[in-house]
């Protein structure tokens, strides 16, 4: 019983309700980001690689548990917005509502951990170096494409490492 929160990676829509694709498309696009809400509200954020090995190993460990998966490391939108700045053309950071009050929307990861026996690799600097190497190759994946540059990469954990002769996805 997954309850997803927040992700990011190439990919993900520039133009909705996600406050990262938001900014990127802003740093891109107007050269600055606008931060609606306040700075201190705080989030965590998993790359997209991590949430597909977490739903790939819950597939293979099912529970009727509720699980979070998500990010384990909290960031406010503040400095959020400063490493999407430094990634994406290093520009201005504007916050437009001074007065608005902080908010926090956070998984427990712990017990997704402790079960699964996962974590979190990809750290948001590293998973923001990726999305702008890919935005910038144009660079698109299927979901397939995404588990075998997981396999290959070698961030699973060696207990989920199986014969490769028995995985299908290097197979094909």
């Amino acid at each position: 019983n997954p309850r997803l929160f927040t992700f990011f990676g190439y990919g993900l829509p520039l133009n909705s309700h996600f406050a990262i694709g938001n900014f990127v498309q802003s740093a891109a696009m107007t050269n600055k980001i606008e931060v609606n809400g306040s700075l201190q509200t705080v989030r965590s954020y998993l790359y997209i690689t991590d949430l597909v090995t977490q739903l790939f190993s819950l597939l293979t460990k099912p529970t009727l548990n509720t699980l979070h998966i998500g990010g384990a490391r909290p960031i406010t939108i503040g400095e959020l917005a400063s490493q999407v700045s430094a990634h994406f053309n290093d520009c201005p950071i504007i916050a437009s509502n001074k007065d608005a009050q902080p908010n926090y929307y956070l998984p427990e990861v712990e017990k997704t951990e402790k079960y699964l026996g996962v974590s979190e690799k990809i750290s948001l600097d590293t998973g923001l170096k990726r999305w702008k190497e890919a935005e910038a190759k144009g660079e698109r994946y299927f979901p397939h494409e995404y588990f075998y540059q997981i396999l290959l990469s070698g961030e699973l954990d060696p207990s989920h490492e199986g014969n490769p002769e028995h995985c299908w996805l290097l197979e094909a």
